[in-house]
């Protein structure tokens, strides 16, 4: 956990076979987790943000899959939004013409509009917001990018999964409920934003430039930006 509040006890945290582990400042997402990750001993490693609230059972929904099928590295639940319906949590990866067009709001395999949530699936990126992972698939990835802090770890992990053949199952059966956005929405929106771009940009020149070359990933990269809020460019 990260904890910069003075008024913070760590022994109000103090749980049978739970360790609490206490910084000094917030590392953010992607740095908070690998910490966390070195420090943990089990298995399987559950990424989960403080916006989710488990319903019963449904952890062991992960857990017993992965248990029986081996040929699979990681898995996630449906996600339950306050209302009751269905968050839309399985996406593709952001290759730039199906997220140009998501931009319009026209469907595309980015968004997956065509997605069953009601049926067990193969899914390359689910929201990191829950996923039970295999230690051994977490520690040959090396982890989190920590050039991401705050948004497109989960996509740039999942990624690289995807690269080395990592299958990822879907189970609607484990059901959690999220509470969307409840880790970032004191934020400042335009921080977040301009944050979200700068990733994004990131993403790209990380992993595209060679499919679309130095000179689409640099224009692509000055799109993002002209998108950024102008008050928060520094």
């Amino acid at each position: 956990m990260n904890n910069g509040s003075p008024d913070l006890d760590p022994g109000d945290f103090v749980r049978p076979n739970v360790r609490t582990i206490c910084c000094s400042e917030n590392h953010k997402y992607a740095r908070g987790n690998n910490i966390g990750i070195a420090e943990a001993r089990g298995e399987y490693i559950l990424l989960v943000n403080p916006d989710i609230e488990f319903t019963e059972g449904a952890v062991d929904v992960l857990a017993d899959f992965l248990d029986s099928r081996s040929e699979y590295g990681a898995a996630c639940p449906r996600l339950i939004l306050p209302d009751g319906s269905t968050d839309r949590s399985i996406r593709g990866f952001p290759y730039l013409l199906p997220l140009a067009l998501s931009y319009f709001h026209i469907p595309s395999a980015y968004l997956m509009p065509g997605f069953d949530y009601g049926r067990e699936a193969d899914v390359l990126q689910p929201m990191t917001s829950s996923l039970l992972i295999r230690r051994e698939v977490l520690e040959r990835l090396g982890g989190f990018d920590e050039r991401f802090p705050i948004f497109f770890n989960d996509v740039d992990l999942l990624y690289r999964a995807s690269l080395e053949g990592v299958k990822i199952r879907y189970l609607p059966s484990s059901r959690m409920k999220h509470i969307h956005g409840g880790s970032t929405k004191r934020a400042d929106p335009a921080l977040m934003k301009r944050e979200s771009c700068r990733s994004l940009a990131a993403f790209y020149q990380k992993h595209f430039t060679k499919r679309y070359g130095k000179t689409g990933v640099a224009l692509f990269s000055a799109a993002v930006g002209l998108i950024t809020p102008k008050e928060n460019k520094k």
